[in-house]
Parts: structure tokens; C-alpha cells; sequence
């Protein structure tokens, strides 16, 4: 490992959970955020300070996640995918800044979607497909498992 990165990964390298070759994993490994509000920010900067090998941004302005924390991996012949769970037609539900969020939700899904995806990354954790929805008043977590949608249009096909 190069002595630049060896000083970020440090902390990464010292859980045993990770070590070199979660770490390695990190550094080769691919995210997609959907979104750069209040939730995508937190998540960039944790996966980039990370040392994730390539970060994918789209921003539409249209998504919010609003709570709402799900991982999706790659092998889309076995696992749900985003269209799974979320039809177009859910997307006109409306956005925060329509609908009202309160200020620090935004902040603590982003920081658990950028822990999540590196323990995905990193090999640890593999988990079957979950959407956890965070109620800020109760300060509770819902778990709802993801199935995969049949006739789904984005993996149905895979």
C-alpha cells in the first residue's frame, strides 16, 4: 500500500473487520449516489475521505430519500434493484424542501449510507437487501426486507 494512502487508511486497516483486504476492496470498489442534497453530501465525503476507488454522482434534484437508507449491489440477476422498490410513479411524491424535513435527517442517513456501502465494499455485513426508514421524533429504525419486483423494467432482463 502506497505511504500516501497508508496514513488515510490507518483507521480502516486497524479493525480487523476490514484490514488490508477490506480495505483493498474499498480502494477498487464503485458507489452511485443518487443525489447530492443533504443526504448525498455526508455520503461523498465519508466514501471519498474513505479512499473508495470511484465515486458515480447523478443528481436530478427530483430524489430525496427523505429517512430512507437501502444498498444495492451489483449482481442484479439474484437482487432487487432501486426500480424494485421505487416505481416512477412514487417520484412525484415530492421532495424535501416541499414536504418538510427536519435539518439533521439528511446528515445522519448520508453518514449511515456511506458506512453501509463501504461495508459492502469491504466485504463485511453482506446482508439481504433491507430499506431502513429512520423516524428522527421516536429515534427508531424500520427494517423492511427488499424483494425482487417481477416484470421490474431496469432488472427483470439481468
Amino acid at each position: 500500500m502506497p505511504a500516501e494512502t497508508l496514513s488515510r487508511d490507518a483507521r480502516h486497516l486497524a479493525l480487523p473487520q476490514v484490514g488490508t483486504e477490506g480495505q483493498q476492496k474499498i480502494s477498487r470498489g464503485t458507489a452511485l449516489l443518487i443525489g447530492m442534497g443533504g443526504i448525498g453530501c455526508p455520503a461523498a465525503t465519508y466514501l471519498a475521505s474513505s479512499g473508495i476507488g470511484k465515486l458515480l454522482i447523478c443528481d436530478f434534484e427530483a430524489i430525496r430519500f427523505e429517512g430512507q437508507l437501502a444498498v444495492f449491489g451489483p449482481d442484479y440477476a439474484e437482487s432487487p434493484c432501486y426500480r424494485c422498490l421505487y416505481v416512477e410513479a412514487d417520484e412525484s411524491l415530492g421532495n424535501c424542501a416541499g414536504n418538510g424535513v427536519l435539518a439533521p435527517v439528511p446528515g445522519v442517513i448520508g453518514t449511515l449510507m456511506a458506512a453501509e456501502a463501504l461495508k459492502f465494499l469491504a466485504g463485511i455485513n453482506e446482508a439481504a437487501p433491507v430499506l431502513r426508514l429512520y423516524d428522527a421524533l421516536a429515534t427508531e429504525f424500520r427494517h423492511l426486507g427488499i424483494r425482487k419486483r417481477e416484470g421490474c423494467p431496469a432488472c427483470a432482463a439481468a
